[in-house]
């Protein structure tokens, strides 16, 4: 019941940004879309940090890791972060530019304007928004997935089908989802792209505080950070040591992810909401 208190208490936080950052709406469409280009570099740096933690991060690398090995992250780490970084330079610097010259809201003026092609744009609509959805589902999946076995016991009258029977009484993954799309609905609808990036900035700094706390406690209990650094690698019942890391197509599949962040309508929309009072906070 102390993890749903725990939940329900970040949700309602989270609610809580989507109402003050309503207070600060303009009424316009440039407000709602890109904030009116006040967004920061600090604000900016922590909001696609925090788009980029989607289930996947903080779900499946951990699920990867524990299958291949602790290698799993030095693989994201230097291939998703590169790749991530250097689109971001690349590309998201002129983005940034040619919004700040003319005017763009979203990715599709963009898109439109360079090739001279309304008919581009319209293509390109269904597209992005299709590209949007896996995205979005992989967090409400990941949330379902973790949501139910932490709350498991909590109401064993209420929900007596779990996915698996140590979980009874765990809040079922629909209903997670369901909670979940409306606390994203309501403080995206009610602050616009203000509200989604304070959000995750927020978030950020959420997992920034609990991974360094998480981090902490497992060390300890594997008796330290020297000995914590000499714990062989997990062994499988036939003996056979499991990190035997090596480039396939699993490890190309974090490649894939990397080059494909920068890409997120999401992330592309955070460049074009940099404060353009200011410059760029690399120039």
């Amino acid at each position: 019941m102390n993890v749903l208190l725990i939940i329900s208490g970040y949700l309602s936080l989270l609610l809580l940004l989507g109402w003050g950052s309503g207070r600060m709406f303009r009424g316009t469409s440039r407000d709602f879309f890109v904030a009116s280009h006040s967004i920061g570099p600090f604000l900016l740096l922590m909001s696609v940090f925090g788009t980029t933690m989607t289930a996947f991060a903080l779900v499946g690398s951990t699920g990867k890791s524990f299958e291949r090995g602790i290698g799993t992250y030095g693989l994201m780490a230097s291939i998703s972060g590169l790749i991530h970084m250097a689109i971001f330079f690349l590309i998201g610097i002129r983005l940034w530019a040619l919004g700040k010259r003319h005017g763009y809201l979203t990715q599709i003026q963009f898109f439109r304007a360079r090739f001279e092609s309304d008919g581009l744009g319209y293509i390109l609509f269904p597209i992005l928004v299709l590209l949007v959805v896996p995205y979005l589902l992989i967090g409400i999946i990941g949330a379902g997935k973790v949501i139910e076995p932490v709350t498991a016991g909590a109401f064993p009258d209420l929900f007596t089908n779990p996915t698996i029977p140590a979980w009874i009484g765990g809040i079922p993954p629909w209903l997670t989802g369901l909670v979940i799309c409306i606390v994203v609905l309501t403080y995206v609808f009610l602050g616009g792209s203000r509200g989604a990036a304070l959000a995750n900035a927020f978030q950020t700094v959420v997992f920034m505080g609990m991974g360094i706390v998480a981090f902490y406690f497992v060390v300890q209990s594997l008796g330290g950070l020297e000995q914590a650094g000499k714990v062989p690698m997990r062994i499988t019942e036939d003996g056979s040591l499991v990190q035997d890391y090596r480039f396939d197509q699993k490890a190309g599949d974090f490649i894939g992810t990397g080059s494909t962040k920068k890409n997120w309508p999401s992330a592309r929309l955070y460049k074009l909401q940099l404060d353009r009072s200011s410059p760029p906070p690399w120039s």
